[in-house]
């Protein structure tokens, strides 16, 4: 399933969301200066949701579980608003001072938690609005 690019970039615009489209196949919505969601539509039919510069990826619509196993699918356009409540969140990796990943969780379908390992650390935002 292929993103509405165009759709992206107008729903940014109504929730007053940066938002730049390059090469016609990629929509970065900046939540913070170095802090971009990227949606690309990539080989027929297929797109990628994910971080600039990290390596964590979605294909389509997010589904969202915790460690009892209740999950919450989200399509690619309401992860958009659900961060702008505040509902998902952007969860940052970091391993000896270095940004390992970048991640979407949202705030109740979740359970990063228990896989740390030492010298990690989480850093959870949140970009409410």
């Amino acid at each position: 399933m292929h993103c509405d690019l165009p759709a992206i970039k107008e729903l940014c615009d109504e929730l007053g969301i940066n938002t730049s489209i390059h090469d016609g196949k990629l929509v970065k919505v900046m939540l913070e200066n170095d802090v971009f969601l990227c949606f690309e539509n990539i080989e027929e039919g297929d797109c990628l949701i994910g971080f600039e510069g990290t390596p964590w990826h979605f294909h389509g619509d997010i589904q969202f579980c915790d460690g009892r196993g209740y999950y919450l699918d989200v399509n690619y356009l309401d992860v958009i608003t659900e961060i702008t409540k505040g509902k998902i969140l952007v969860c940052e990796l970091w391993e000896n001072e270095k940004l390992e990943d970048r991640y979407l969780i949202h705030n109740e379908y979740n359970d990063e938690f228990k896989y740390m390992q030492p010298n990690e650390k989480i850093v959870v935002k949140s970009y409410a609005k």
